[in-house]
């Protein structure tokens, strides 16, 4: 059985299915470079979070830099 996860925003009446992740790249002083199925590229600035007792581990950069998708 193939089971795709679907995820839907609704924009007014419409909805959409979110583009799915294609890659995650680490980037120097705790920012993600995301790329979208869409094309659509995101910086993430983890940074702030880091701080957050779920996102603690990460402020080491060996862990940081193993990020993958």
């Amino acid at each position: 059985m193939n089971r795709e996860r679907r995820i839907f925003v609704a924009y007014g009446a419409k909805e959409q299915q979110l583009p799915e992740i294609r890659q995650v790249t680490p980037l120097k002083d705790y920012r993600l470079k995301l790329e979208f199925t869409s094309g659509s590229l995101l910086i993430l600035n983890m940074a702030e979070q880091l701080n957050q007792v779920r996102y603690a581990p990460l402020k080491d950069v060996d862990i940081f830099n193993s990020v993958t998708n």
